[in-house]
């Protein structure tokens, strides 16, 4: 028999989960995880942690809550260490309550973490103080909609200090209606903030009479927060010479990106999403060939993506990394070098300029005796590495292991009032051009464009962009020292 820990993972970044929450994430048997839990948080797990997705998003449930509580009680009785993680604090309407008295009915173990509720630090985040000892001396949180009864929002009218509501986004018409029947002015300051702490975020301040209607034509989308009284008027931030930065890239890049700007004047939107989709095929060709590891001599992954990948894959076979101990790494890029760290390998090869070409360029020279080579990488990848294995009479088995798609966010209405955009491959160039078509967009002539590397730059020509920054190192801190040289921030 294990132990429960049931544990707050805060509002949304890495770095807002607490100590002693990481640390369990970091040495769980089991994770078992909500919507909304951030990539790299998932990240920390050890390899063999099992990851079980269990998250509820408005109107689409992975699992009823009979069922998560069922898989909670399971997987205490057989693993060691199970950590339950959800977002914010597991007590703020994360119906925490209704496991621990499942696991209590079961006579299991469990440990409560908290966590921070974005009930307060969503707005904070934005600006917004939930309390203020001129306006506001109490704040109540309050739930937008529940399944088991209709909610009376006009008994809240009469409420001092500061209502904060979550989950109340595709009511808010019903909501702000009952408080103004209720008694409460329709000028009483409003705001809604929507995805708070993603690259995503976005916040609309208006007035309890006409919020709703600016956060429908803006097009807000849940999860979102809705802050009324005094204190939604507050802006407590400093917008001094701050860049408004657009990016295009994985949720991974953007997070790292966003989270590394912290410390500087950027405001960072996120404008076209780049997830990846799996080559059915080549992960059929891969997990045969990872019963033949034996062959190769040398294993190359072009990316962070193709480092994660082919580990999941690895781990859903069940694959036996001990017979990895003969083989050789090289990576493109530091980056890439990090990813496979956390995996516990070391990469013996990392060229200087963090390009296709110039790992092949260096690897020829230590290919012998017709030692083999097995590279992971996306279908949309250049073709310079293969020449140069060519050139030089190199087996290399090329997995083309996964493809890319983009899709605009809702920030269409804003990426014409970005400074820069930031664009993290050339496959994310290709699907943000091609989006911009689709959808009839066209960019003004004053955005600045940075791209992570040559490759990428040389996509951005092809779409009409002759004057753009490449970063002279090819990751996020090497965007950084551009965005330093460039910008006041």
């Amino acid at each position: 028999m294990g132990t429960a820990f049931l544990v707050g993972a805060g509002p949304g970044e890495k770095d807002l989960i607490t100590v002693k929450g990481l640390e369990l994430v970091k040495n769980a048997d089991v994770l078992i995880y909500d919507n909304l839990i951030s990539d790299s948080l998932l990240d920390e797990t050890k390899p063999s942690c099992i990851k079980i997705y269990v998250g509820k998003s408005s109107g689409h449930h992975s699992k009823k809550q009979s069922e998560i509580n069922e898989i909670l009680i399971d997987c205490t009785k057989k693993y060691h260490m199970v950590v339950r993680l959800k977002g914010g604090d597991p007590f703020v309407f994360g119906r925490g309550g209704e496991e621990v008295l499942a696991l209590q009915a079961a006579g299991l173990r469990f440990k409560l973490i908290p966590g921070v509720t974005s009930a307060v630090a969503v707005p904070e985040n934005v600006g917004i103080p939930v309390t203020h000892r001129l306006s506001s001396r109490s704040f109540h949180v309050i739930t937008g909609h529940t399944a088991d009864h209709h909610i009376d929002f006009s008994q809240y009218a009469a409420l001092n200090g500061t209502l904060v509501f979550l989950m109340g986004l595709s009511g808010i018409e019903t909501l702000t209606g009952q408080l103004m029947d209720g008694g409460m002015d329709g000028s009483t300051p409003a705001a809604v903030i929507s995805r708070g702490f993603s690259p995503d975020e976005r916040k609309i301040v208006g007035t309890l009479s006409d919020i709703a209607q600016k956060a429908r034509k803006k097009k807000i989308l849940p999860p979102s927060i809705i802050v009324i009284g005094e204190t939604a008027a507050y802006d407590f931030t400093y917008r001094h010479h701050s860049l408004r930065l657009g990016t295009v890239g994985t949720d991974l890049f953007c997070s790292r990106l966003k989270s590394a700007l912290n410390g500087y004047f950027a405001d960072v939107t996120r404008l076209c999403k780049i997830s990846l989709v799996i080559n059915e095929a080549e992960k059929a060709r891969l997990t045969a060939e990872l019963e033949n590891i034996f062959k190769y001599s040398w294993l190359v992954f072009a990316s962070q993506n193709a480092v994660k990948l082919f580990f999941d894959i690895a781990d859903e076979i069940s694959f036996d990394r001990r017979r990895l101990s003969d083989v050789k790494f090289a990576v493109i890029g530091s980056a890439t070098a990090a990813a496979l760290k956390k995996y516990g390998y070391i990469a013996d090869l990392v060229p200087e300029s963090f390009t296709s070409l110039a790992l092949a360029e260096k690897l020829k020279d230590y290919i012998t005796n017709g030692q083999k080579i097995l590279s992971v990488r996306a279908v949309t990848g250049t073709d310079e590495m293969d020449k140069v294995f060519e050139k030089h009479h190199i087996t290399c088995n090329k997995m083309t292991l996964y493809d890319s798609v983009g899709t605009l966010t809702y920030h269409t209405d804003i990426i014409n009032s970005c400074n820069c955009i930031v664009f993290a491959s050339a496959s994310g160039v290709r699907r943000f051009f091609e989006e911009l078509a689709h959808q009839k967009i066209v960019l003004n002539d004053h955005i600045d464009f940075i791209c992570i590397g040559k490759v990428t730059a040389d996509e951005l020509t092809k779409h009409g962009i002759s004057k753009h920054i490449t970063a002279d190192i090819h990751n996020v801190d090497g965007i950084i020292k551009e965005l330093e040289r460039r910008y006041e921030i």
